[in-house]
């Protein structure tokens, strides 16, 4: 919190970010209550997922397009611009006498554009989220973003759900728009206080290679990845361990129903609320305090530490009793807290600035795209078998990931002591 206080350059980025996580929240619980009110329902949520989902396996390319920007304010604004276009049509569109399908194919059209927009204007955020705070304290920063987002997030679905009984579809795609153009309005008026950012030098966006294809450029990008060999095996740990912990709320929540006598508190949608404000929280209170208190110990001590705690959870899911499973959740989301944002910290400490959101796009695009399939197997299985095979395979990889984490770092070890002589 200290540094969204203290520094009035960061507090702007920051500000704006939060109104468009506020839109966002607000207009996609609006969403996937409008398609709830659709024959074959269930189709039509997996259509708003998947244009939620697909532009963020395009990071890596939002990324690259946004290091090759010379002009970062004035695409930054427009980037807003057009997101407050697209809703606004979202809002005609809920408005119109269409028959609800079309209208379903039209919002999930420009749903996808809005957030492929919106990865490419991440992109362009990004290194000056690192100019204005420093590299030493960039984690910070990010985790204070992730957490602030987490908890607005939250508080958003609340008020929207509430809202929902008395405006319109429309309403909300219309907030959202406005939520868009006054992050505009805050990012024109850190440039003209901070002009100096407004552009990129000419040199900087040549050492982006610019002119190079994008398969060029990713693979520079990657091969800085793998020759900090200690980074690249933090970098795949944190991937399968996020692919892993993305499972964790359908499996729980099946688990639940399958024995909501022992599970259950108060009722089945209350306990899924506390499920989900337990994780948020965590999530939160891990990026606004664990990158300060955790701040000198290394990141890969943090990934053993919270492998510690989620092979220890596993086992704790067979004894079905919510007062265990949620205290010991808990620590696993503050730890995931604090990885991601120390984790875009050290990227960045390595990486060169003009590859910073080509490097970052790459892992956010592998994070994204394993989760959704690693949860798919493992519903199935859960669904076909039983959760119990599915804690089984996830406690086995856990002690895996554990095992090849420790002998990566005694490697490691030897490797410098060999350097050292």
């Amino acid at each position: 919190m200290h540094i969204y206080f203290s520094n009035r350059q960061f507090r702007q980025i920051a500000t704006a970010n939060i109104f468009s996580t506020i839109g966002d929240k607000m207009y996609y619980l609006a969403m996937l209550t409008f398609v709830s009110t659709l024959p074959n329902a269930q189709l039509a949520i997996g259509l708003v997922t998947a244009s939620e989902l697909i532009p963020q396996l395009f990071s890596s390319y939002t990324g690259y397009r946004a290091d090759q920007t010379h002009k970062v304010a004035r695409n930054l604004i427009w980037a807003d611009l057009i997101r407050v276009g697209l809703y606004f049509i979202v809002g005609l569109l809920f408005c119109s006498t269409l028959e609800k399908w079309i209208v379903l194919i039209g919002i999930v059209i420009l749903n996808f554009l809005s957030d492929f927009t919106g990865s490419y204007a991440s992109g362009l955020r990004l290194p000056l989220i690192v100019k204005v705070t420093g590299k030493e304290d960039y984690p910070q920063a990010s985790g204070f973003n992730q957490g602030i987002s987490q908890i607005v997030g939250m508080i958003s679905q609340f008020i929207t759900a509430s809202l929902l009984i008395v405006v319109s579809y429309s309403f909300l795609a219309w907030t959202n728009a406005a939520t868009f153009l006054f992050s505009g309005f805050i990012m024109l008026s850190f440039f003209r206080r901070s002009p100096q950012f407004a552009t990129k030098a000419v040199t900087e966006v040549q050492q982006g290679h610019k002119g190079d294809s994008y398969f060029k450029n990713l693979k520079v990008s990657f091969a800085a990845l793998t020759k900090e060999n200690k980074l690249f095996g933090v970098i795949l740990a944190i991937i399968v361990l996020n692919a892993m912990l993305s499972s964790l709320t359908p499996l729980i929540q099946m688990i639940i129903v399958s024995a909501k006598n022992e599970m259950v508190i108060y009722s089945y949608p209350f306990t899924i609320a506390v499920l989900s404000t337990v994780i948020s929280l965590s999530l939160a209170a891990g990026g606004l305090l664990g990158t300060k208190i955790l701040k000198q110990m290394h990141l890969q001590q943090l990934v053993m530490i919270c492998l510690v705690f989620t092979t220890i959870f596993y086992p704790a899911l067979l004894l079905k009793n919510m007062l265990i499973i949620l205290p010991m959740l808990a620590p696993v989301c503050f730890l995931v807290g604090t990885i991601v944002p120390k984790l875009s910290g050290w990227i960045v400490s390595v990486v060169e600035e003009n590859k910073l959101a080509t490097t970052i796009g790459i892992i956010n695009t592998l994070l994204v795209g394993l989760a959704p399939l690693t949860t798919f197997l493992l519903v199935t299985i859960s669904a076909a078998a039983s959760p119990i095979l599915t804690i089984a395979i996830l406690f086995v990889s856990s002690l895996a990931l554990m095992t090849f984490q420790i002998k990566s770092g005694r490697v490691n070890k030897s490797k410098q002591h060999v350097n050292l002589q």
